[in-house]
């Protein structure tokens, strides 16, 4: 399906299904600014903390009613130019020196990409939004109220938009909707690489078994891309029952079998085997045998779980994955810790704890540039060298 893409001076009229709550940039809320004047900062109680590898805590705009942010994406095109988005509905934007929110939506937002004329921004309802050349952030009408989770291009003119049911490419002109044709598939992640190609990552939830010692029947896919149309890159993964892949790296591999890296974990139904596949056109490779933070990555278990059936499975990692190449990847396991690949094998490496202030929070995104990496999530923005 074609649907005509708005321009940056598009009308407010043409609000997509879903973003009728959003409001126009004149009516932005200052969310740096409690709503009463008078009232503590409270992050201004503490000075912001910096740890000894040289990431340093930035202060973020906190929502119309005082609270933290829980920023769930980052894109960093440049030192002074860096997004982020949160599950506030905020899109906000750092110069190099502060952060400052730049649009308010009453809708979630999961995913933000961006160049350095062009930044785009999504989440619940099928809410898509654009800034042209740093211009006013406009809504995107779209052919769906799906939530988007992830976006991932290559250029201006290359930008593919993921929901559970199908994903979005945008031309430069025209957003035209292409469907996995996979029912109750579930978009865990995105990537793209240009040269190589944009890929969409998730799996189709099985049932859990009657005993819980089996794994859970999980179905991973990864999806090649294509403005033509979508397809199974590689229908061996779907062998591997269980898996579940939550992040995914394109690298700059010329051999297929290494083009995709993927981070994600084993559901064995009453434990989890956090893992870790690479694969391409091949039978999958599994790597599986890991000891990290005391936890065995080939069998980790909670037996508290185990013990008393009425408590809920164990919460599996987000796994924030990023990479430059094939032998040069990082999978983060929190703020403080992350898996290297360095093409042959894992070693866990550490960014140290930020000092005895920073309390460590749900981690969501982690992006860098040549310069910098970003990392974001539950009420923190840290900001440190690249590597």
């Amino acid at each position: 399906m074609f649907v005509g893409c708005a321009t940056s001076d598009a009308s407010e009229d043409a609000l997509p299904p879903g973003a009728e709550g959003t409001l126009p940039p004149e009516a932005l809320v200052d969310a740096g600014q409690p709503t009463d004047a008078s009232a503590p900062d409270r992050e201004a109680e503490r000075p912001l903390v910096c740890g000894d590898a040289g990431f340093c805590e930035t202060k973020l705009p906190r929502s119309n009613v005082g609270e933290p942010l829980s920023l769930r994406s980052v894109w960093a095109v440049a030192e002074s130019d860096v997004w982020s988005v949160s599950a506030d509905g905020l899109v906000l934007h750092y110069d190099g020196m502060s952060w400052s929110v730049v649009y308010h939506g009453y809708h979630p937002l999961y995913a933000v990409w961006a160049t350095a004329t062009d930044a785009w921004a999504a989440g619940e309802h099928g809410l898509l939004l654009h800034s042209h050349e740093g211009g006013t952030w406009t809504p995107i009408a779209t052919s769906h109220t799906e939530t988007y989770r992830a976006i991932a291009g290559t250029s201006s003119e290359d930008i593919w938009f993921g929901h559970d049911s199908g994903a979005d490419h945008f031309d430069g002109t025209t957003l035209t909707s292409h469907p996995y044709g996979v029912p109750n598939f579930l978009l865990t992640s995105m990537a793209a690489r240009a040269g190589f190609g944009a890929y969409a990552v998730g799996y189709v939830k099985g049932a859990p078994p009657s005993n819980r010692a089996f794994p859970v029947p999980h179905v991973p896919y990864i999806f090649d891309l294509k403005p033509e149309g979508i397809s199974n890159f590689n229908p061996a993964l779907q062998n591997s029952t269980s898996f579940v892949p939550l992040a995914t790296v394109v690298t700059d591999a010329p051999e297929e079998e290494r083009r995709i890296f993927l981070a994600g974990y084993w559901d064995g139904g009453w434990h989890l085997d956090y893992s870790y596949a690479t694969f391409g056109n091949s039978i999958p490779v599994i790597q599986n045998t890991m000891v990290v933070v005391g936890l065995e990555f080939s069998g980790v278990q909670d037996n508290r779980y185990i013990e008393d059936p009425s408590r809920p499975p164990p919460t599996p990692p987000l796994f924030p994955t990023w990479g430059k190449n094939w032998n040069d990847i990082r999978i983060a396991l929190g703020v403080g810790s992350y898996v290297y690949w360095d093409g042959a094998a894992f070693t866990l490496q550490s960014l140290d704890n930020m000092g005895n202030s920073f309390v460590p929070r749900t981690l969501f995104s982690v992006h860098e540039n040549a310069t910098n990496r970003w990392l974001v999530g539950d009420g923190f923005a840290l900001k440190g060298p690249a590597l």
